[in-house]
């Protein structure tokens, strides 16, 4: 990926790629919510978060998704989770009406992987959904 950075191009070599969510990410899955604020997002576990909370979460996404309630997809940069990114349907819409969630560790902020989730799940992952 490349990027311009005060009239200078950055290339990036790092991979995004997005993947459904498992019950084996559910260690990862705390740690991430636990790394961010979500008490504002009621879609999210609350702070602290412990890994059965976490497991419960991603099998309450997992439900949503099938019910065709919304699309949870972990963001993984060079094979290791670092964030979330969502589509959730309204009015039962879907693609059409819904609400994007993206949640990052803060260490992968500001290096574009959220952008580039952002595009990976609202073309590609569409593509297998709808």
């Amino acid at each position: 990926m490349e990027k311009q950075l005060n009239n200078e191009t950055k290339t990036t070599t790092q991979m995004v790629e997005l993947r459904r969510w498992y019950i084996q990410d559910s260690e990862a899955f705390s740690l991430l919510n636990d790394s961010v604020d979500s008490t504002y997002d009621d879609h999210f576990v609350k702070y602290p978060c412990s890994v059965d909370e976490a497991a419960n979460w991603i099998m309450s996404m997992v439900d949503r998704e099938f019910d065709y309630e919304g699309v949870y997809r972990a963001v993984l940069v060079d094979g290791t989770i670092k964030g979330l990114v969502s589509v959730a349907f309204t009015n039962g819409n879907h693609w059409v009406d819904g609400s994007l969630g993206i949640m990052m560790m803060p260490d992968a902020c500001g290096k574009g992987f959220a952008t580039q989730a952002v595009k990976l799940m609202v073309i590609e992952d569409r593509k297998s959904v709808v």
